[in-house]
């Protein structure tokens, strides 16, 4: 059995470590995320993903002039199709 493996191969300082697992708490070393000069830093597990999502997935700017694409007509520098068979796919 995988516990009684990891437990005769633990050393005496590790036992005690190995016995949180079997307990609901869990301590892990995840450092506090900083969110800004003004705020506090997000310590729990979900102010972290909120703001990891905030910072790392933000709304894209807009677009300085629209862009209109004719895609009805060939244009002169366009690459050549070519035909994909189905031993490529």
């Amino acid at each position: 059995m995988w516990a009684n493996e990891t437990l005769e191969k633990a050393a005496a300082d590790e036992v005690w470590k190995l016995h949180q697992w079997t307990t609901e708490h869990r301590n892990y070393s995840i450092p506090a995320i900083s969110r800004g000069p003004e705020q506090s830093p997000a310590i729990m597990y979900k102010e972290k993903c909120e703001t990891l999502r905030a910072t790392l997935y933000q709304e894209p700017p807009p677009l300085p002039i629209p862009i209109e694409a004719d895609l009805s007509c060939r244009q002169d520098n366009e690459i050549p199709f070519e035909e994909v068979t189905y031993t490529e796919v």
